[in-house]
């Protein structure tokens, strides 16, 4: 004779006794792959916030530069009037040797050369001028 086996509430949860362990391990697993890719986007908006930050500062340092430039040339300032090329720098006090020290350039510029061509370079009998700006980026 066959034995009949009756399926009962409580024999059917005595089959899956382990299943609560798979599920909770399931769950950690899910949860730890969406916590490393949220802190691995985290980490990459952080490192291209500073980089963006970085390139303005070295943006605005070469306005500073042509800035400078087009003010000494326009006034005839010695040093300035030369006919042939020459190449002037700006930097921190603290970054050595220079033409001039601005001490308020974010840190992140090393210096600033700016290079006026020689008398009739540039456009239409103009100097060409050519704003270097050197900068670090540091990753943190």
């Amino acid at each position: 004779m066959l034995a009949k086996e009756r399926l009962t509430a409580g024999s059917y949860l005595n089959n899956r006794k382990g299943m609560a362990l798979y599920l909770v391990l399931a769950v950690l697993v899910v949860t730890a792959i969406v916590a490393g890719m949220f802190l691995n986007l985290i980490l990459s908006n952080s490192r291209l916030t500073h980089h963006t930050v970085s390139r303005s500062q070295a943006y605005f340092a070469a306005k500073l530069g042509m800035n400078y430039a087009i003010e000494m040339l326009s006034h005839n300032e010695p040093g300035w009037t030369d006919a042939t090329a020459f190449d002037r720098t700006i930097c921190r006090p603290d970054r050595g040797p220079c033409d001039k020290e601005e001490p308020d350039l974010p840190a992140a510029i090393n210096n600033i050369t700016i290079h006026v061509g020689a008398l009739g370079t540039g456009l239409l009998g103009t100097r060409d001028l050519n704003i270097t700006v050197d900068y670090r980026y540091e990753q943190s």
